[in-house]
């Protein structure tokens, strides 16, 4: 399951996420006519605190907030794939969007990470379902969108779903790219 689908089953708006990447202690997205550099090196910045976030829900041990850390974790990805995804379509410049279409690849493949992660998924599953009705159904579809990802799969067909997760991340991309192209 690809990241807008986990974005709209958490009900996700643009808005919403946009601030929450700031909340994350993440600057505001580049502007201007970024250059490749700057692109991967914003795409390095997303990508070392979403592992950050993943390590630290991995982790064993109960969380009470592990909901929330989770959240801040899609929060993080849905916005560093949205800004790859605007950089490719829009930079003038070849090696930026080149740079723009690595970071989409690099974001999907930590994406997949999360959505096999058993840690994740199991810290989820533990946690006793929330008073209120929108956090209920939030955590209902999460451990869903987990489940229909093939987190329930033995170790080495979690390795093999990942493995083609990540080659459909790449191939969609690459499509996508070549889009304008045609």
């Amino acid at each position: 399951m690809g990241m807008v689908r986990w974005a709209l089953a958490a009900g996700a708006s643009l808005s919403v996420l946009a601030s929450s990447v700031v909340a994350q202690g993440l600057p505001p997205i580049l502007t201007g006519a970024p250059t490749a550099a700057a692109v991967s090196a914003r795409c390095t910045e997303m990508l070392t605190r979403s592992a950050a976030l993943r390590k630290a829900l991995e982790a064993p041990g109960k969380s009470a907030s592990a909901l929330q850390q989770f959240d801040d974790l899609l929060n993080v990805l849905i916005g560093a794939s949205g800004e790859a995804t605007l950089y490719r379509e829009v930079l003038v410049d070849d090696a930026a969007r080149t740079a723009a279409q690595d970071c989409e690849v690099k974001v999907g493949t930590e994406f997949n990470a999360v959505t096999l992660s058993r840690p994740i998924y199991e810290k989820l599953k533990a946690l006793p379902t929330p008073a209120d009705k929108a956090s209920a159904f939030y955590l209902q579809r999460m451990l869903q969108a987990f489940e229909l990802s093939g987190v329930a799969l033995d170790a080495d067909k979690r390795v093999e779903a990942r493995r083609l997760a990540d080659r459909i991340s790449e191939l969609t991309t690459t499509f996508q790219a070549n889009i304008p192209k045609g």
